[in-house]
């Protein structure tokens, strides 16, 4: 069982202005050493996730996690689906989307071997 200590200490203002103050806690300094070590483990693959969807606006990101998404549970379920079929699942999940932006998301993101799957 893992014992949290605070990360941050936030309190009330006294300020005349209100709002409150935030410091560092008591777990601050080990939560600083786990963070700055998962950091340094794993910047090449946090670049690449920047450098492959960091343009992308809420909802084109938002569309790639569904696929994602389809793809693992399809994985963990033991379906396999045409790639026609695969775009109806993301389809009936995601009807705001074209089919024509579906496909593309899909072929994108085979592209860049993020669907284990549909490889």
């Amino acid at each position: 069982m893992r014992h949290y200590t605070r990360i941050v200490e936030v309190n009330h203002s006294t300020s005349d202005y209100g709002g409150y103050e935030i410091s560092p806690g008591q777990g601050f300094e080990n939560a600083k050493i786990q963070t700055d070590n998962f950091l340094a483990k794993n910047n090449e693959k946090i670049a690449e996730l920047f450098g492959n969807f960091g343009d992308f606006s809420a909802k084109e990101l938002e569309l790639r996690a569904t696929i994602v998404y389809c793809d693992r549970d399809c994985r963990t379920l033991g379906k396999e689906s045409s790639f026609k079929d695969f775009v109806s699942i993301v389809h009936d999940i995601k009807p705001g989307f074209e089919i024509y932006q579906i496909e593309a998301a899909i072929r994108e993101l085979e592209r860049l071997t993020y669907l284990p799957s549909r490889v």
